[in-house]
C-alpha cells in the first residue's frame, strides 16, 4: 500500500505547438505619417516607415536628410539597421532551399512594417502575412520561408522579406507616383489605405503524464481522520465481516480503515496531486466525474496541463 508514488520518465512527455489568432489592421497615410485607423485606440501597435539608402544626402548638414515625420527616425539609419540586423550575417530560404541571401535582397528604398510584440505573440505565423493598398489586387504575401512576393498572372515577384520572430516586414518601395502594388514593390501615397493581416502565434508547451495506480496502492488515505471513525454492526452484517476475517476495533466494532484495507469498501478518485522530490505540491488535477478504484487491475490516469 502506497500513498505516494514516483513517475517513470517514460510516462512523462512534453510537446510544443503554436496557437494562432488572426489579426487585421487598417492604416491610412497622411502628412503626419502612416497611422492606424482600425482598431481604434491602438496607436503605434503597427507602424509603417520608410528606409532609404541615400548616404550622401544623409551626411549633408542642411537638415534635408529624409526622415520619418511620425517617429523622427532617419530613413538612412533605419535601412542601415535593417542591413546589420537581418541581411549581413543571416540566412534565408528560397522555397525549401537554405541560402545565404534572401530571394529579394534588401531594397535600396523600402517600407518597414513593424508589429508590436504584444500583437504578434511569439511570432507571426509563417504563410499568414498579407499587405494590401486601397483594396486593389494583387497583394503582398509571404511564402512561409521569410520571403514576400506579389503574384501576378501566376508569376511570383519577390519584393522583400518578413522576419517572423521579430514581427518585421521589409517591402521594396516602387518608384510609381501613385499608390500601387506591382512587381517592383509597393507605393504608399498620401490618402492611401493600407491593410495588414496576419496570424499571431503563441507557443504552447503541453505536459502529459501517465499516472499509474497498481491494485494495492492508493486505496485509502492515512491522513483522513474519518478513516479512524468506529461503528458497530449487528446480525448478518457482523457475521459477514467475521467471515471475511476483517479485524475489529472491539466487539462488533470496525473502522473505515479496516473495511477499506480489506477491500470491502472501494474509494473514489477525485483529485491527483503532483509533487516534487521534496513532497512539495506542484500541480493538482481534478477529474470531471469521480472514478472508483479497482483492486484487480492497474488504472491509468492521463494528466495534461499547458504552460
Amino acid at each position: 500500500m502506497k500513498t505516494f508514488g514516483t513517475i517513470n520518465p517514460k510516462d512523462y512527455t512534453v510537446q510544443q505547438f503554436y496557437a494562432s489568432s488572426p489579426m487585421s489592421w487598417e492604416l491610412v497615410s497622411s502628412s503626419n505619417g502612416i497611422g492606424i485607423t482600425a482598431p481604434l485606440g491602438l496607436v503605434g501597435a503597427v507602424t509603417i516607415e520608410r528606409a532609404t539608402n541615400d548616404e550622401a544626402l544623409f551626411y549633408q548638414y542642411d537638415g534635408t536628410a529624409p526622415i520619418n515625420g511620425d517617429s523622427g527616425t532617419y530613413e538612412y539609419v533605419l535601412r542601415q539597421s535593417l542591413n546589420h540586423l537581418f541581411y549581413e550575417h543571416n540566412v534565408f530560404y528560397s522555397g525549401s532551399t537554405l541560402t545565404s541571401a534572401s530571394a529579394a535582397g534588401l531594397p535600396s528604398s523600402s517600407y518597414v512594417v513593424s508589429i508590436g510584440q504584444q500583437f504578434y505573440g511569439d511570432r507571426v505565423s509563417p504563410g499568414s502575412f498579407e499587405l494590401a493598398i486601397n483594396s486593389i489586387t494583387p497583394i503582398v504575401q509571404d511564402d512561409g520561408y521569410g520571403n514576400l512576393f506579389i503574384s501576378a498572372s501566376g508569376v511570383g515577384y519577390y519584393v522583400g522579406n518578413i522576419f517572423y520572430n521579430q514581427g518585421i516586414a521589409v517591402v521594396a518601395m516602387s518608384a510609381s507616383a501613385a499608390a500601387t502594388v506591382g512587381q517592383n514593390g509597393i507605393k504608399i501615397v498620401n490618402g492611401s489605405q493600407v491593410y495588414v493581416d496576419y496570424s499571431s502565434d503563441v507557443k504552447i508547451i503541453r505536459h502529459e503524464i501517465n499516472v499509474k495506480l497498481d491494485p494495492p496502492d492508493f486505496n485509502l488515505s492515512l491522513y483522513n481522520p474519518s478513516m479512524r471513525s468506529a461503528f458497530t454492526t449487528t446480525g448478518s452484517v457482523t457475521q459477514s465481516f467475521v467471515d471475511k476475517n476483517i479485524p475489529t476495533s472491539g466487539s462488533n466494532t470496525w473502522t473505515l480503515y479496516n473495511l477499506m484495507h480489506s477491500e470491502v469498501m472501494k474509494p473514489y478518485i477525485t483529485t491527483i496531486g503532483l509533487y516534487n522530490e521534496r513532497y512539495e505540491l506542484l500541480a493538482v488535477a481534478k477529474v470531471s466525474t469521480a472514478i472508483q478504484r479497482t483492486f484487480d487491475m492497474e488504472q491509468i490516469f492521463i494528466v495534461r496541463f499547458d504552460t
